[in-house]
């Protein structure tokens, strides 16, 4: 816990130096918390690696589905007492256009080839159907590495969900997005913009009750939980350092 500790607060210096966390103002506008808001998680497949958990496991996480007692949608209702409600994002299908690399396996739960021409001995170009369902999309970065870091594959995340389903940003698709990396691609484990639409995870930590509930605090406007002036010291809520169980 002291390791994850440590390695959350140089995340929250990295990105408060970034604008991210602007604490230091003294005035912030928290979000409504009399409302009904929509998610939708973004499972990754890049050229040399994929987030570990299939859609179900993600979406199990986050919205419960039966499955997971304690998950993003119960614990919002319950802290706001019933006054901030999550849902799924709307169903929706799109076509993702794009050139695949031979030897890179990208099967998803849902992508279904419709269209293939050989372009050449190494690439093979596509048109898949991608479905956005019960709230999770798997989204596939066929010329985007791990080794590219985070920042290059977020953006190519946003890029592609607009360019799949058609869209000009995706809070045409959620309220919320939550892009869950393939491991290794960011060296913290997780952090999202104050009053923004976007949180960022790495892989298994986008599963993790405690880091999906302190990221979305972010996003709803919410600083880091403190105590003696020491940020995370505070551990009574979900606001202070995170840790991987529920």
């Amino acid at each position: 816990l002291e390791r994850k500790r440590h390695h959350h607060e140089r995340m929250a210096e990295q990105y408060e130096k970034e604008g991210a966390f602007p604490e230091k103002t003294r005035q912030r506008n928290l979000a409504d918390f009399n409302a009904t808001k929509s998610i939708v998680v973004v499972r990754v497949i890049a050229s040399d690696g994929a987030t570990s958990f299939n859609e179900s496991y993600l979406g199990d996480s986050v919205f419960g589905n039966g499955v997971d007692d304690a998950n993003v949608v119960s614990q919002m209702k319950a802290c706001s007492y019933d006054k901030l409600i999550f849902q799924k994002a709307p169903d929706k299908v799109g076509l993702d256009n794009r050139t695949t690399v031979i030897g890179v396996d990208d099967a998803t739960n849902n992508t279904t080839t419709v269209a293939a021409n050989t372009t050449n001995s190494a690439n093979d170009t596509r048109t898949e159907i991608v479905k956005l369902a019960n709230g999770v999309v798997t989204i596939t970065l066929p010329t985007t590495s791990i080794a590219q870091g985070d920042a290059t594959m977020r953006n190519e995340i946003t890029r592609r969900l607009n360019s799949v389903f058609n869209v000009r940003h995706p809070r045409q698709l959620a309220d919320f997005a939550m892009y869950c990396l393939p491991e290794n691609t960011m060296s913290g484990i997780a952090y999202a913009y104050m009053n923004s639409w976007l949180s960022v995870y790495s892989d298994r930590w986008c599963t993790y009750l405690s880091i999906q509930m302190h990221e979305f605090g972010h996003s709803l406007n919410f600083g880091h939980s403190n105590e003696e002036g020491i940020s995370y010291q505070d551990e009574s809520g979900y606001m202070g350092f995170s840790y991987p169980n529920d």
